[in-house]
């Protein structure tokens, strides 16, 4: 039975406990886990590529990479500069998916 929800939860899922197992506390694990939090909201940072260059290598990159996709997707879609085909992968989950 194939397992429904978005791609990116499970990602997220695995690298917490891939930390939590690694790391013998959760002082230590924050030290990794900090920064590739704040991964995520690169996105924000670069706002301006995305609304100003749609079709931008680095605005349809952040798309699809696992760690970027929830905010890259939110920001495409809230500003309309994604199109409809992609805004429809992306809703049925099968973005950010690894290649290969």
């Amino acid at each position: 039975m194939r397992q429904r929800g978005l791609p990116h939860d499970r990602d997220w899922s695995t690298l917490c406990v891939a930390i939590g197992a690694i790391m013998p506390t959760a002082k230590n694990a924050g030290t990794i886990f900090g920064p590739l939090l704040a991964l995520t909201f690169v996105p924000f940072y670069a706002i301006a590529l995305i609304i100003s260059g749609p079709r931008a290598v680095i605005a349809q990159a952040s798309t699809y990479f696992q760690l970027l996709a929830p905010v890259a997707t939110l920001l495409r879609n809230a500003f309309g500069t994604s199109p409809p085909l992609e805004s429809g992968i992306i809703s049925s989950g099968r973005g950010g998916r690894r290649v290969g």
